[in-house]
């Protein structure tokens, strides 16, 4: 008997010993420019968000439910999350301890979770967002929840998501969404996806979405106020539905009426769009950017202007949904393959709705910016690389774009567009990194390119460039 129990009790510490060595808590990805960002030892599979606002109190009483699958044994694993007060946290229904130190989140099942197991997370919690947070002023595009006088809505690049929300917060890592939002008659609620069903109780109504295509995080939006939806365009079975703030309705219905003839057009030249659905939502608010949200691109009233710079943002942002959303930075310091992108082939549009000469004219205006002293000496000095520092200056979107362009003189029309349909075929519902790109344009060219993409991407200095 006793040596039956001495064989059992090595049999548990060796068992013990291989948990141990699986089950160190990854609270980072290793993002160079966001090092708190993201966590490893697992997939975030679908998120569901159950969420009710105060709007006069401006706080957030939420459940967030999520299905995880291990990519190795944890003991415990971290979640991004700041702020609110966490009332009741379970791991496959059972209970688990936690605990926070700023963003991490680190969770302690009751049973450890082990490797290619899914598991099921729940979250409740309430609260106002960004409480005592202190944000950055150069990223006021990760504000997250923003309350604000005719409603609220949700911007979060880079970091945004987890001040709402408990959330992986990297764009390695998507997932699928589902959304119950309860609102007060008559607010309406725009999110991500598909709107699925109205239930109205007392006064109140809980607006049910969601969207099957894998989302980044940062990319996740709730928008809520008094909008008018419309739904008259489609595009090769693509609806799309744009919610307009009321009192600018009439405003912006003619600025928005080509959403599908511009699908149609980046169809022909990138491939099939993305995703399930497609639209915009401007809200009663000054926000003073754009965010390609995905499939439901975020404006402000700023938008509500006719010009070719406004048609410009318009194509900018349903880009994305290609180079951003579909394909998404596998760091953030990969960030010219978002705005390089969208900034070059927004104008191929512009070119489109106001005539060719419109393109070299606006690229010679980025490229004479970009070498002016105070511009140039405050730029970064790699774009394919900018440091935080210069994330998303306005360097990463301009020279982005003339590098593209360069590009394209380099290796003919025919050549440069099917360097980017292979990118985007390659990498699409995923994650990509700058070199990825150029191994791409290599492999597709037939060319060494490397130092030509040195030149642009990698040094200071701005290479001359035709532009006719």
């Amino acid at each position: 008997m006793k040596k039956y129990t001495i064989t059992l009790l090595c049999c548990l510490l060796l068992i013990t010993s291989v948990l141990a060595q699986d089950t160190v808590t990854q609270d980072s990805l290793g993002d160079l420019y966001f090092p708190d960002l993201g966590n490893g030892g697992y997939d975030s599979l679908h998120y569901h968000l159950q969420v009710t606002p105060d709007f006069e109190a401006e706080t957030l009483d939420a459940i967030v439910t999520i299905d995880i699958r291990a990519t190795q044994n944890l003991a415990e694993f971290n979640l991004d999350f700041w702020g609110f007060t966490i009332t009741q946290l379970t791991v496959n229904g059972v209970s688990a301890d936690y605990h926070r130190a700023d963003v991490e989140l680190t969770i302690v099942p009751s049973t450890p979770i082990l490797a290619d197991e899914t598991a099921t997370v729940m979250i409740s919690y309430d609260g106002q967002p960004r409480d005592g947070i202190p944000l950055q002023d150069q990223f006021l595009v990760s504000a997250g929840w923003v309350f604000h006088e005719a409603g609220s809505l949700v911007v979060s690049e880079p970091f945004g998501a987890s001040l709402w929300y408990p959330v992986n917060d990297h764009p390695q890592d998507k997932a699928t969404y589902s959304f119950e939002v309860t609102v007060p008659e008559p607010y309406v609620v725009a999110t991500n996806g598909q709107l699925i069903d109205v239930i109205e109780n007392d006064g109140m109504l809980t607006y049910q979405s969601e969207t099957n295509d894998l989302t980044s995080s940062y990319l996740v939006t709730v928008q809520i106020g008094d909008f008018i939806l419309d739904e008259t365009q489609i595009e090769n079975d693509v609806p799309i539905r744009n919610y307009f703030a009321r009192p600018y309705y009439v405003t912006a219905l003619p600025i928005f009426d080509e959403t599908a003839e511009m699908i149609a057009f980046y169809e022909d030249i990138l491939g099939e769009y993305p995703f399930d659905v497609y639209g915009s939502i401007v809200s009663d608010f000054e926000l003073p950017f754009a965010l390609e949200t995905q499939t439901l691109s975020t404006y402000g009233t700023h938008i509500l202007e006719e010009s070719p710079r406004t048609h410009i943002t318009l194509a900018h942002e349903l880009i994305h949904q290609w180079f951003g959303n579909s394909i998404s930075p596998a760091r953030w310091q990969d960030i010219w393959l978002n705005e390089g992108f969208a900034s070059y082939l927004s104008l191929l549009w512009a070119g489109e709705k106001y005539g060719e000469a419109i393109v070299p004219n606006i690229l010679k205006d980025w490229y004479a910016t970009s070498i002016e002293p105070d511009f140039y000496a405050s730029s970064p000095d790699a774009i394919g690389n900018p440091t935080q520092k210069f994330f998303l200056h306005r360097a990463i979107y301009w020279k982005g774009a003339l590098t593209l362009h360069a590009l394209r003189l380099r290796v003919g029309d025919e050549v440069f567009f099917e360097i980017i349909r292979t990118y985007y075929q390659a990498y699409r519902d995923s994650h990509a990194r700058v070199e990825d790109f150029i191994a791409i344009a290599n492999y597709v060219s037939q060319e060494d390119l490397n130092a030509f993409f040195d030149s642009w991407l990698y040094q200071k200095a701005i290479p001359e460039i035709k532009f006719e």
